[in-house]
């Protein structure tokens, strides 16, 4: 009978294997978390030579061995106009094998400090983002919030937008809210159950609206048209709007719209015209709204 010679390397060959491939990959975290520290540093670099900055209170790396994670204590981002958003804390996650994908979580509150006037106050759950990085000036980006609320000012139960480049210098975006609500002093509410929007910012800065669909009950709102911003950074364009309940939707924009009674009884007029249910144009022009040619109210600088 012959005896097969005694070859340890055999059961230790699996186990070498292991710590072999545990060294590679090891090496390859550590490259590769350089690199995308070097690619954060550069971004924010970037951003910054552009007037828009993010300060943390602290900052950390870490993720080791299947992840890079990049924790920001109250994050600060500061925009051009001196304008400002604070939060609790910011996580951003990369998969390690896949860094250009990242996922960024942000804690509330949120505080939002505009130009000129007050802070805003946001209370919400966590928000989730997901970036996806080509190398272009805008990453494409989803992010969700839940329990969004602005006191005083706003709700919603769920808020979505997603953005994507068209590669031209502009970008298509979608905006989703469901069960929002809007609120100004000493007046009711307005409500809706869901809204969404689809438009197309071009190259010039122009918004090309191309849907928008909003439903409160049986009352539905749908409109298309063009948008931009005058010299002033206000909002001007015209937008053609259609409702199946005309009458319903000016009783409820009645008391938010600063009408005379001359202006109140030309609306009535216009209704009379057009029915109950009817298409007409929403035009921004010079600082002014108008529904049709009657005046319904003045438009304020957005910033």
């Amino acid at each position: 009978m012959t005896v097969k010679p005694y070859r340890p390397w055999r059961m230790l060959a699996p186990l070498a294997t292991v710590f072999i491939l545990f060294g590679l990959w090891s090496g390859y975290w550590f490259f590769a978390q350089a690199a995308a520290k070097s690619y954060v540093e550069n971004y924010r670099a970037k951003l910054a030579s552009k007037g828009v900055t993010l300060a943390c209170e602290s900052e950390d790396w870490g993720g080791y061995p299947f992840r890079f994670e990049f924790s920001c204590g109250k994050p600060l981002v500061q925009i051009p106009g001196e304008r400002s958003a604070q939060s609790s804390a910011l996580l951003i996650v990369g998969q390690a094998y896949n860094p250009m994908h990242v996922i960024a979580l942000v804690d509330g509150p949120t505080s939002v400090h505009p130009r000129s006037g007050a802070p805003v106050e946001f209370t919400h759950n966590r928000g989730v983002a997901s970036l996806v990085f080509a190398g272009g000036e805008l990453p494409r980006i989803s992010a969700e919030v839940s329990n969004l609320a602005a006191v005083n000012q706003f709700s919603a139960k769920d808020a979505q937008i997603h953005i994507r480049p068209t590669g031209d210098g502009g970008a298509e975006f979608a905006i989703a809210v469901e069960a929002g609500e809007f609120n100004s002093p000493d007046k009711p509410p307005l409500r809706l159950d869901n809204g969404q929007v689809l438009a197309r910012l071009k190259p010039n800065r122009d918004v090309e609206i191309q849907s928008v669909t909003v439903q409160q009950g049986a009352q539905k709102i749908s409109a298309t048209g063009t948008l931009r911003l005058d010299s002033e950074h206000r909002i001007a364009g015209i937008v053609t709007a259609e409702t199946n309940d005309l009458n319903g939707l000016i009783a409820a924009l009645d008391p938010h719209l600063s009408l005379s009674d001359r202006e109140r009884a030309a609306i009535q007029t216009l209704l009379g015209l057009l029915g109950k249910e009817g298409k007409a144009d929403i035009i921004a022009k010079d600082g002014e709204l108008f529904v049709g040619p009657v005046k319904v109210g003045d438009l304020t600088p957005l910033y």
